[in-house]
Parts: structure tokens; C-alpha cells; sequence
């Protein structure tokens, strides 16, 4: 056995030109080499799709950081507890502040737990003075762009690698039905001791 990882690479793929390979070998081969290009294609896939999530995310970040302006509110009530299971606890209270033409507002809003009345929060209102949720962070956005470059590559490998199991079992099905066949054929022949 040949022990250049390329040599061994290559004759795993069936480019050794070995006259003993049987059709199943060779179909096995060729799975092995789809595996191979569905790998690189999934990593370029990946890349070009993580940079275009990226690159949407940050034009959602400028756009939001452009439309949704941060100012400051007083609460006019306590906040109660609203636990969430995947967020900061936080709770829904009235508050009241300016808008960015000067005009005063009121509304709910989201305060951290245990705010008491008439304590300063930081909200993001639109243009009208509406109260929105807080603009897209980079962190976000790298999150998003990361889990859109590695899942969709990542789902085509699996993909890929359980046809290749697939095939595998196969192959190994029909070779060792093919060494039973052979089997019947020789074993009345078969002498032991000269007899």
C-alpha cells in the first residue's frame, strides 16, 4: 500500500486505473468523487452565501440605525416581572417621552425588571415618535451570516455523506452476495487433506 497520502487519496477515488475494481467498486468510486465535489461546492456556497447574509445585514443595521433613534423615557409605573425564556427579563410598563419633532408621547414600552416609576430608560422611537424595538447589532448580524455560511454547506455534506453510506451498504450487500454465489460454486470441490 502506497503511503503518499495523495497516491491513497487518488486510488480512494478510483483514478488508479486497477483492472481489478468490479462495476460496484467503480460505483462506489464515482459516489466517493460526488462526495468530493458536493464538499468543495458546499464550501463555496457556503462563502458566497455568508458574505451576501453578511452584506444584507449590514445594510439592515445602517437602515435601522438611520430610521430608529434612541432617546430617553420616564417610566410612569413600576415594572412587574414578565420572565422570557430566551431574552432578559423584562416588563411592558406606560412611559412618556419626546419625539423628534419636540411633541410629547406616551405609551408601553419594555423596562428591565425591577424599574421603579419615574426612573430614565433608553427607547427607540421612529420617525413619528413610535416606540419600535432597538436597531440590529453587528453581533446579529455576524450570527446570522455564520449560521447561513456553515448550515447550508454543512446540510449538503451530510447530505452528500449518507448517500455515500448509502451506497456503501449497498456495494457491501453485493459483494457479499456475489462470495456466497462464488462460494457454492467452489465449496463441492473443495478437498481438505487430499480427499
Amino acid at each position: 500500500m502506497a503511503a503518499n497520502p495523495v497516491v491513497r487519496f487518488r486510488r480512494w477515488l478510483g483514478f488508479d486505473r486497477n483492472p481489478l475494481r468490479r462495476p460496484c467498486d467503480r460505483a462506489e468510486a464515482a459516489v466517493r468523487r460526488l462526495v468530493v465535489l458536493v464538499t468543495l461546492a458546499a464550501v463555496v456556497c457556503g462563502l458566497m452565501l455568508g458574505i451576501k447574509a453578511y452584506g444584507e445585514g449590514v445594510r439592515a443595521e445602517q437602515e435601522q440605525a438611520r430610521a430608529r433613534h434612541a432617546t430617553e423615557a420616564t417610566l410612569l409605573d413600576d415594572a412587574r416581572v414578565h420572565a422570557t425564556v430566551n431574552g432578559p427579563a423584562t416588563a411592558t410598563v406606560m412611559a412618556s417621552w419626546k419625539g423628534l419633532d419636540g411633541k410629547d408621547h406616551q405609551g408601553l414600552v419594555q423596562a428591565p425588571v425591577l424599574s421603579v416609576k419615574a426612573q430614565k430608560i433608553t427607547v427607540y422611537t421612529d420617525a413619528q415618535g413610535q416606540p419600535v424595538p432597538r436597531p440590529r447589532d453587528r453581533e446579529t448580524t455576524v450570527v446570522a451570516a455564520l449560521t447561513v455560511g456553515t448550515g447550508v454547506p454543512l446540510a449538503m455534506i451530510v447530505g452528500s455523506c449518507a448517500l455515500l453510506g448509502v451506497t456503501r451498504l449497498l456495494v457491501w450487500r453485493r459483494v457479499r452476495r456475489e462470495w456466497a454465489d462464488a462460494w457454492t460454486v467452489v465449496e463441492p470441490t473443495w478437498r481438505i487433506n487430499g480427499r
